[in-house]
C-alpha cells in the first residue's frame, strides 16, 4: 500500500475510478448510475450518485478517506458539510482507540469479550453510567417477544465472578466510550471479536435451548 503522503496527492481520476467501482458493485439489474457532487478535499473524496432521469431522492454523500481508501456511505438527509465533519470527529475517536486496540475499524460491530478485570468497581460503574443492557426472551402464548433489561450491580459482580464473559449489545458511541476506559488506566483486558448476529425465533417451536438464554 501507498504511504498516506502519496494518498493525499493521488489525481481525482483514481479516487473517481474507486467511486465508479463502489457504484457497480452496488448496482441491481440494468440500472445505471451516474456519479455526481464531487468534491476533494485533503483526507477525503466525496461524491454520491444518482439515477439518470429520475426525480426520486439518492443517498446523501459517500467519503473516501484517502488514506486507508475505506469507503464511507451516508444516508439522505443533511449537507455533506455536517457529514464530513462527523466522519473526521469519529475517526479522531478511532485513532485513540486504536492505540488500545490497532485492529479497530468504527465500521464494524463487534462483541467485547473481557478476560480479566483490574478494577472491577470502575467497570461497574461505567457500565451503570452508559445504561448498557441485554436482551431477554418474553414469552406470550406461543410468541416470543425481545424485552430490554438495564444492567444491574448486581447482575455485573454475578457475570463477572466467572471470566471470560461477553457483551453483544455495545455500540456506536457508547462503545467507543467503554473501550477508552482503558485510555488512563487499564481498567480491564479484553478481546474484540467480530460480531456474528444473532436472529431470535418469534415462536417458541422454533426457538432452541439457546434462543431462550439472555443475550448479554
Amino acid at each position: 500500500m501507498v504511504d498516506n503522503e502519496q494518498n493525499l496527492n493521488m489525481s481525482i481520476p483514481y479516487y473517481k475510478d474507486l467511486a465508479l467501482g463502489y457504484i457497480k458493485d452496488i448496482s441491481k439489474g440494468d440500472i445505471e448510475y451516474k456519479i455526481s457532487e464531487i468534491d476533494d478535499l485533503e483526507d477525503f473524496y466525496v461524491f454520491c450518485y444518482y439515477i439518470p432521469g429520475k426525480t426520486i431522492a439518492g443517498p446523501g454523500p459517500i467519503l473516501i478517506e484517502k488514506s486507508t481508501y475505506r469507503i464511507i456511505p451516508y444516508g439522505s438527509g443533511s449537507f455533506t458539510e455536517d457529514y464530513v465533519q462527523k466522519t473526521r470527529d469519529i475517526l479522531n475517536v478511532e485513532n485513540r482507540i486504536k492505540k488500545l486496540y490497532p485492529d479497530f475499524n468504527y465500521q464494524k460491530e463487534y462483541t467485547i469479550r473481557i478476560t480479566n478485570i483490574k478494577h472491577e468497581n470502575l467497570l461497574i460503574n461505567k457500565i451503570l453510567d452508559l445504561k448498557l443492557g441485554y436482551i431477554v426472551p418474553d414469552i406470550v402464548g406461543d410468541s416470543i417477544f425481545k424485552s430490554s433489561k438495564k444492567y444491574t450491580k448486581e447482575i455485573l459482580i454475578q457475570r463477572f465472578s466467572n471470566l471470560p464473559v461477553d457483551f453483544n449489545t455495545i455500540s456506536g458511541g457508547k462503545l467507543y466510550d467503554f473501550l477508552l476506559l482503558n485510555e488512563r488506566i487499564k481498567v480491564m483486558e479484553l478481546e474484540l471479536i467480530d460480531k456474528v448476529k444473532s436472529i431470535m425465533p418469534v415462536y417458541t417451536k422454533y426457538a432452541t435451548e439457546e434462543n431462550m438464554q439472555p443475550y448479554w
